[in-house]
Formats: structure tokens, sequence, C-alpha cells
């Protein structure tokens, strides 16, 4: 039988069959949709339980939040997010709180919380006075790695859970010497196996002094940061890259700075000056130590900091050349330090006082009541002399032998 002898199916029948097999894919469809709410919805609701108890537990604080807006697609959205205290004042606010999560991934997990993949907070404002707030910061700096517990949904396991987008945030800290205010902050918390890493984070800094040698002071500069820290555990590590530093004082120039915090004290030291080893400073709050230290090599100080307003009349001292190193140690014990310092005066400086250059070198070492001196010398085109003694502190009196 030819071609044309097959029968064909009805019209009606063709359009019939067409139509049920729409319908089943939109069933299907359908379907797959009101599963992947119910897996959302369960979702938020894990995500609500688990964080809200754990911002109570760690922080001593609850979560207040305008509306919660899921899309059954790509991310749920927390508006007017609010971390409030005990006393009731809101330490922390966010203007949107955006989870992102895989579709896939929500269908095909047991657990909905594996399925986010990122979290955004935009239009952060935190308010921090101390000491108010002392014991909250703390607690948040602490658990960072704690809220939300690890993939899987195990709370707690100390490691950030998902890459964490803030931005648009400001961060103002009052304390009785002052304010210190953080703008246009920037950044982006990042799990890397069981640390979190600080990546490109930015912000404006403007801090206001109350009372720094009489004067209010202020400080401006710009910030950039990536480190790494551990949750849960002792240890933490950044490079920060301070812009110019304009202050009532003067100017520091921009300079990178590494951080390190060990789980008791916190290293800063910046890179070499003129072939020196730089600044480091060392802070241990337990055991009340400071420790200060500094070596440069052929460094002209105006290089580092131009003074200006209260110390403007010191400028040309600062165009000196200075060598050489200096510790400083604070404990419970008092204070001491050492120092040898190489100073060449500016040509035009002392010229036409001593009728030539002026170099000087001096070796000091004492604590806060006495400086000895062994020695201080200086020399100039009529001739040098030099000062073996002591210096008494109080009293502003010398004794030694010229």
């Amino acid at each position: 039988m030819g071609a044309s002898g097959r029968r064909r199916l009805p019209r009606g029948t063709v359009i019939a069959i067409e139509i049920a097999v729409f319908a089943g894919l939109l069933s299907a469809v359908l379907f797959g949709l009101n599963y992947a709410r119910d897996r959302l919805d369960r979702m938020v609701g894990r995500l609500q339980e688990q964080v809200s108890g754990q911002v109570a537990e760690r922080l001593g604080a609850r979560l207040r939040y305008g509306a919660i807006v899921p899309s059954a697609l790509r991310a749920l959205q927390v508006t007017d997010l609010e971390l409030v205290t005990e006393a009731g004042g809101v330490l922390l606010s966010a203007r949107s709180l955006r989870v992102h999560y895989s579709l896939r991934t929500l269908l095909n997990t047991r657990s909905a919380v594996d399925a986010v993949n990122r979290v955004e907070l935009t239009g952060v404002v935190a308010d921090v006075h101390l000491p108010r707030d002392e014991a909250a910061v703390l607690a948040a700096l602490g658990g960072i790695g704690g809220i939300g517990g690890a993939a899987g949904g195990e709370a707690g396991a100390g490691a950030l859970p998902w890459p964490l987008d803030v931005t648009d945030a400001r961060v103002t800290v009052t304390t009785g010497a002052g304010r210190l205010r953080l703008d246009e902050l920037s950044l982006r918390l990042q799990p890397d196996g069981g640390r979190v890493r600080l990546v490109d984070g930015r912000a404006r800094l403007n801090a206001a002094l109350a009372d720094v040698a009489g004067h209010a002071t202020q400080i401006e500069t710009r910030i950039r940061a990536d480190g790494s820290l551990q949750p849960g555990q002792a240890g933490a590590e950044a490079t920060v890259r301070l812009g110019e530093v304009r202050t009532t004082f003067g100017t520091l120039a921009a300079r990178d700075v590494q951080a390190t915090w060990d789980g008791n004290a916190i290293f800063l030291q910046t890179p070499q000056e003129g072939g020196g080893r730089g600044f480091e400073l060392r802070i241990d709050p337990q055991q009340g130590l400071l420790r200060v230290a500094a070596g440069v090599e052929a460094l002209r100080p105006v290089d580092v900091f131009r003074p200006a307003g209260p110390l403007q009349h010191l400028l040309p001292w600062f165009e000196a050349t200075v060598s050489g190193g200096a510790a400083v140690n604070v404990d419970a014990g008092g204070v001491d330090y050492t120092a040898t310092v190489r100073v060449a005066a500016p040509p035009d400086l002392l010229s036409d006082l001593l009728g030539g250059p002026v170099e000087g070198e001096v070796t000091v070492r004492g604590n806060a009541a006495v400086a000895d001196v062994a020695p201080l010398t200086v020399r100039t085109a009529a001739g040098a002399f030099r000062f073996d003694g002591s210096i008494d502190l109080a009293a502003g009196r010398a004794a030694g032998r010229l």
C-alpha cells in the first residue's frame, strides 16, 4: 500500500493530543515550580531559625526585619534588617540582605541550606559606642564564621559557609577619646578551607580625636586591605594599604602595613625605609606590653611625614637626613628605651650660625625618670663637642661631662 493509502488521524484528534502534551508539560513545570517553592520556603525557615538562634546565643542580640521576598529562580531578599541589643539599641542595620542559591542544588539536595552559594549585604550601618557595646563587638568578631553554620547545615562549624559581599556600608565607633568613621566601605569575605579570606576591602577613614597635645585632631585617609583569619581559633593577618594620611599636624605618605594577630598580641610592620628595617609595633593586651622598634638608613623624615599646622615650624628639621635605630618597651614595670641616631642637618639650617654643615650622633638608654646619654656628639665646621652623662627628665636637669 502506498503512502497515499495511509490513514490519517482526524484533525480534532491531533489537536487533542497536542493539547494533552502541552498540559502535561505545563503540569510538570508547575509541579517543579511548586516543589522548588516548597524547598525555598523550607530554606527560608531553616536559615531564619538557625541564624536568629545563633545571633541570640553568640551576640546577645536579636534579628528584626521588614519582609522576606523569595524568588524561585535565583535569590531571596530580606529588607530592613536590624540587629537589636537586649537594651533595645540598634547595633547594626542593613537596607537589604540577598541570599543567592542554585536552583538545581535546591531541587536535588537533602539540605536546602546547601543550595546557598553567596550572600550580599547592602546599605549596612553600624553605630558602635565603646565601652557600652564592647561585649557584642568581641562576640561578633569571635563568631564571624559560626553564624549560619557550615555548608550542609551544621551550625557552629566555625568556617564561613558562603562568600559574603558587603557594599555601601558605614561604620562609626565612638569612644571617650573621639570618633572613628569608615564610609564607602565594601569588602568580600571568602571561605578558604578552614580559613576566611578578606578580599579587596576598601573604605574612607575619618577620625576626630578630642585632644592630642591640646589640639582637636582630624585624620583622613583611604584604606585597602586583604587578609585572612581562622574563625574560632587564634590567628589573623592582613596587608593594609593606606593612602595619603592627612591630619591636623601634617601629612603621612601613603604606605603598606602588615598586620598580624596571634591570639594574644597584635603585630604591625611597615616596609623598610631607606635601607633600614622599617617600623615595628607589638601590642599584647593580656601581658600589658607595648613594644616599638624602628630602623632607618639615610632617611629624610619629610619624605615620610610633612608637618603642618601646629608643627609647621619644625619643617626645616624634617629635611635632615637620619640613620639609626630605636626601641621602646612599655609594661607593668614602666617604660625603658634605647636608641642610636645619626643626624645630618640640612646645609642651610644652621650654617649661618655655625659656619657650615652640622652632624650629630647620640646613644640613649633610659626610662621614664632618667635618660643616660653615652655619648652625644655634635660636629660643625667650627669644631665639635661631646657630652657623656644623664638627664633627669622630671627635673629637666643634665649632669655629666661636656
